[in-house]
């Protein structure tokens, strides 16, 4: 069957995006890397972060390194600092060629706006409490030294909470699970990539009917361990997890990531 070329894709803005989702766009640079379909889409996008200057209700970000300040995955990068006033970071050529015909009063920072733009990131980065259950958590699931491992008995408790609706998979930014369908069309056939979700029963099941994880508890360890463990982590950089906070929102069975971390981290 030939492979399809890769789409061709009009340029396009991504203006706002918040620490965590350029975190999380670093993130599935790295996992697409050698994607040709991915690539085309990526290379045509011009990323715009703006920067948080207090923490989010619901967000960790700070304690996973994705935020509030962002570090990658944008071309230019906004901080308010004042009314009149903001610093724009360039990372990228592709955003020092978005300010080439710009009508804005441009200059570089002087110490002044530099010591300004220190104090609003240590100030967002102040506003965000200490969660010490959630570090525990994360030093448990990637088997930290003289970290307490996660026992199976714990996972399971947690496995009849996910009711595999794959809310938290569709909005995870860092989520990148996906299958393979034939579709007959015509006197052909058509193959797609779809987006799947580790959550569902039958995602990992293998022809012969065996299946690796076959209880809800053990899919839902190897949700988390993708997000924290050590080996996908030592992968990809950095956790597969931004601290964004919406799969806290969308699960019913209430064991989104902050959830889950305050769970298992609740006992030194």
């Amino acid at each position: 069957m030939p492979c399809a070329e890769p789409p061709s894709s009009a340029p396009f803005a991504l203006f706002g995006v918040r620490a965590c989702d350029a975190a999380a766009l670093a993130y599935q640079d790295r996992f697409f890397a050698r994607d040709p379909h991915y690539a085309v889409r990526r290379q045509s996008a011009l990323v715009i972060g703006v920067n948080c200057l207090a923490a989010c209700a619901g967000g960790f970000c700070a304690t996973v390194d994705a935020g509030p300040f962002a570090a990658a995955g944008f071309d230019l990068c906004l901080t308010r600092l004042a009314a009149d006033a903001v610093a724009v970071v360039i990372a990228t050529p592709a955003g020092a060629a978005a300010l080439t015909d710009g009508v804005l009063d441009e200059r570089r920072l002087g110490a002044g706006h530099e010591e300004a733009l220190a104090r609003a990131e240590a100030s967002a980065r102040a506003s965000f409490a200490a969660e010490p259950a959630l570090e525990r958590a994360i030093a448990r699931i990637a088997q930290h030294d003289r970290a307490r491992p996660v026992a199976d008995a714990e996972w399971q408790r947690l496995g009849p909470s996910c009711f595999a609706c794959t809310g938290c998979t569709n909005l995870c930014p860092t989520c990148s699970c996906f299958t393979i369908e034939d579709e007959v069309r015509g006197d052909g056939v058509v193959r797609r990539r779809v987006w799947d979700s580790c959550l569902l029963e039958g995602f990992q099941r293998e022809a012969s009917g065996h299946d690796p994880a076959p209880r809800p508890g053990d899919r839902v360890r190897r949700f988390w361990t993708h997000k924290f463990g050590a080996a996908f982590t030592r992968d990809f950089g950095r956790f597969g997890c931004v601290g964004c906070g919406r799969c806290d929102v969308t699960c019913p069975g209430r064991i989104g990531a902050r959830q889950v971390l305050t769970r298992l981290g609740g006992e030194p």
